[in-house]
């Protein structure tokens, strides 16, 4: 039960995060990725999900 507890809150945050975000006057679509160098666009990756958190 941890595990899904776990889940359940990142989806918590990433959700919050992401209604912030569309609320937020200068919302962006993409992302600045300073590793791999340009902007990509936002995806539950940009907030530290996977697929598997969405089973």
């Amino acid at each position: 039960m941890p595990d899904v507890k776990q889940k359940v809150r990142r989806l918590q945050t990433a959700v919050k995060e992401l209604l912030e975000s569309l609320n937020a006057a200068e919302f962006e679509i993409y992302h600045h990725d300073p590793y791999d160098g340009g902007f990509k666009p936002r995806t539950i990756e940009t907030f530290g999900l996977t697929d598997k958190d969405m089973e």
